[in-house]
C-alpha cells in the first residue's frame, strides 16, 4: 500500500489491543482495534485483559523516514500486533494470584516493556491503562471467598488484640486500686501507731515527772515511804470532781488512820 510519510501532528494516537483487523476504509489508522486482550498467566490460567495505552512517534526526519521504509502507512495495525505480542509476554510472567494483589506492579511492567519494544519502532509510549482484569469466575470466586476469611481473620485478630489489651488495662487498673487501698491502710496504722507512741511518750514523761516530784518531797520532808504513799493517796483524792464518785483502786494507806 502506498501512501504519504507520517508525520507527528500533535504526535499522539491511541491504541487499544487484542485484534485488529484492515480496514481499508479506515485512512486514519488502518485497524479496527478492540480492547481486550486474552493471555495467559504463568500458571496456565487464562486471564482477559482490558487495556489501552497513548504512543507518540519519534519526531526526526529519520525515525519518520524509517518508519515509512517498515511499514508505509500501516505502522498502527503494525504497533497493535506488537503490542499484542509484548504484553501477552508479559502477562505470562505473572501468577494468577499477582493478578488479584499485584495490579499496579503488573501494570508499570507492561508499560516498560511496551515502551522498550515500540521504542524499536520509532515510537515512545506516553501512558498506559490496565483497566480491567477478568480470570475465570471460579478461580475469581475462590480468590474472593479467601479474601474475606483473611479479612475475617485480620478483624477477629484485632477483636482479640484490642480484648488483651482491655484485660490488661482492666488488670492495671485494678492492681493501682489495691495499691492505693494498701497504701490507704499503712498511712491509716502508721499514723495510730504514731499517735500510740506519742500518747506513750506522753505518758512516759508525766510519770517521771511525778516520780521526780515525789522524790524531791519526801527528801524535803523527810517522810517514810509509807508516809510518801499516803502523801500519793491524798493527792489524788484532792484532784477527783467533787460532783462525781469517786472510786479509787488504792487502799488507804494504814498510816492515816481511820476516819468515819
Amino acid at each position: 500500500m502506498s501512501g504519504d510519510i507520517p508525520t507527528t501532528g500533535d504526535g499522539e494516537n491511541d491504541v487499544e489491543v487484542e485484534t485488529a483487523e484492515a480496514d481499508s476504509e479506515s485512512e486514519s489508522t488502518g485497524v479496527r482495534p478492540t480492547s481486550v486482550l486474552n493471555a495467559r498467566t504463568s500458571d496456565g490460567l487464562q486471564v482477559m485483559l482490558d487495556l489501552s495505552y497513548q504512543y507518540k512517534l519519534m519526531a526526526t526526519p529519520e525515525d519518520l523516514t524509517q518508519l515509512w521504509y517498515d511499514y508505509e502507512d500501516q505502522y498502527e495495525a503494525a504497533f497493535v500486533r506488537i503490542s499484542r505480542d509484548t504484553l501477552r509476554n508479559v502477562a505470562s510472567q505473572f501468577a494468577a494470584f499477582q493478578y488479584f494483589y499485584n495490579r499496579s506492579i503488573i501494570s508499570d511492567a507492561m508499560r516498560i516493556a511496551l515502551d522498550a519494544e515500540l521504542s524499536n519502532h520509532h515510537a515512545n509510549v506516553e501512558s498506559f491503562q490496565l483497566l480491567n482484569i477478568a480470570l475465570p469466575s471460579k478461580f475469581s470466586d475462590a480468590i474472593q471467598a479467601t479474601e474475606v476469611a483473611r479479612q475475617a481473620i485480620e478483624q477477629a485478630e484485632y477483636q482479640q488484640e484490642v480484648s488483651a489489651i482491655e484485660a490488661k488495662t482492666r488488670e492495671k487498673e485494678a492492681l493501682s486500686e489495691a495499691e492505693i487501698i494498701l497504701l490507704r491502710a499503712n498511712a491509716t496504722a502508721e499514723g495510730t501507731l504514731l499517735q500510740a507512741n506519742a500518747d506513750a511518750n506522753v505518758l512516759r514523761t508525766r510519770v517521771n515527772s511525778e516520780k521526780q516530784a515525789f522524790k524531791k518531797v519526801k527528801s524535803a520532808l523527810e517522810l517514810t515511804e509509807h508516809q510518801l504513799m499516803a502523801y500519793i493517796w491524798l493527792k489524788a483524792i484532792q484532784g477527783q470532781d467533787s460532783s462525781a464518785q469517786n472510786v479509787i483502786g488504792v487502799a488507804r494507806p494504814d498510816v492515816l488512820g481511820t476516819f468515819s
